[in-house]
């Protein structure tokens, strides 16, 4: 039964809650009343870049490989009230609970540095992984699809840097 039920609950190449878990999480929390006033915090979309290179230069295992160690980084770096899970085939989501703006900042940026700093070498060939960090700062917790869509815009036109936008502010 436990075997069922982390198979169930876990995505089996990365270890994160799975994306329907992890959606189901994030909207019974943005669901239930709180004591403090409204809920804040922040939500990250987080995004391999050349994935599809690896995938095509070194096949499929070694793109998996990297997506692993994207994910084990990515839960190093976050806190223990945070929630990670993948969210597509080689996306992640970040629910921080309370976070300010620059919490949020500080741990996408945490996270972006120490998955530069991961040893990647496929077929002996040193490489350098990286990801695009977009995310979204709320006042009042939203539904899972309402931060999604605007984390993942922030993602878009980022270029590079870690931009947040602020919804319900």
């Amino acid at each position: 039964r436990q075997e069922l039920n982390r198979s169930a609950t876990y995505d089996r190449l990365t270890g994160c809650l799975n994306g329907a878990v992890f959606t189901s999480m994030v909207d019974r929390r943005a669901a239930r009343p709180s004591e403090d006033g409204p809920r804040s915090g922040a939500f990250l979309v987080i995004h391999p870049e050349h994935l599809k290179s690896l995938n095509l230069r070194f096949g499929l295992e070694w793109g998996d490989e990297a997506l692993r160690l994207i994910a084990s980084t990515i839960q190093s770096s976050v806190r223990k009230e945070d929630l990670v899970g993948r969210i597509g085939t080689s996306m992640f989501g970040v629910f921080l609970p309370g976070a300010s703006e620059k919490d949020a900042k500080d741990i996408g940026e945490r996270i972006k540095a120490r998955v530069r700093e991961v040893y990647f070498a496929p077929k002996g060939t040193e490489d350098v992984l990286a990801v695009q960090v977009g995310g979204v700062v709320f006042e009042h917790e939203l539904a899972f699809e309402d931060m999604f869509r605007s984390a993942e815009e922030r993602l878009s036109v980022s270029q590079g840097r870690l931009e947040l936008s602020h919804l319900g502010n």
